[in-house]
């Protein structure tokens, strides 16, 4: 076999080789034996050596696919920390828009506390003065009432006549001032 077809024969081929020197391992004196035996590992080497070939190959097709799907996590990895990063300011602005509106109703709750304060304080102030008026009312209306008794005893009082010219005239009751 010259090494062009070595190099061209294929797995079958090298085993069949291969079983053509053990076959003729029977046959052959103990001269050729040794020659025979390194022939038939030769061509097993080659099948072994082919095979380890592929599985090379195939390690290092997977190792590339392996590191290709690496960068692909890395790069996940920084899209999701740039959204994160996102979202952490969106979370911030949010928390700085509670505590703002947190602020603003106490605040608020202070303000009206201080209205309603401010409204019992009016409301304290009205319902005196509204006591005072009705004590200044009952004191005018027991004032109207003893008037009132007055002006009756003036009308009733006797009523005095004077004569002027053979006339006369009837007198007026006196009038009362308040």
């Amino acid at each position: 076999m010259k090494t062009e077809d070595f190099a061209n024969a294929t797995e079958m081929e090298l085993r069949q080789k291969a079983n053509e020197c053990f076959e003729s391992l029977e046959s052959s004196g103990s001269a050729e034996r040794p020659a025979l035996l390194i022939e038939a590992q030769f061509y097993i080497d080659e099948i072994e050596r082919r095979k380890q070939d592929r599985v090379a190959a195939r390690d290092y097709m997977l190792e590339k696919i392996v590191l290709g799907l690496e960068i692909i996590v890395v790069l996940l990895i920084s899209l999701e920390l740039i959204e994160g990063n996102k979202q952490f300011k969106v979370l911030d602005e949010l928390a700085r828009s509670a505590s703002m509106t947190a602020s603003s109703i106490r605040s608020l709750q202070k303000s009206q506390e201080d209205a309603l304060i401010g409204q019992k304080k009016t409301l304290a102030t009205i319902e005196q003065l509204n006591s005072t008026m009705q004590d200044q009312l009952n004191i005018l209306s027991g004032n109207q009432k003893h008037q009132q008794g007055v002006k009756k005893k003036a009308w009733l009082a006797p009523r005095h006549s004077h004569s002027q010219r053979g006339s006369d005239k009837t007198a007026l009751p006196a009038q009362v001032s308040y």
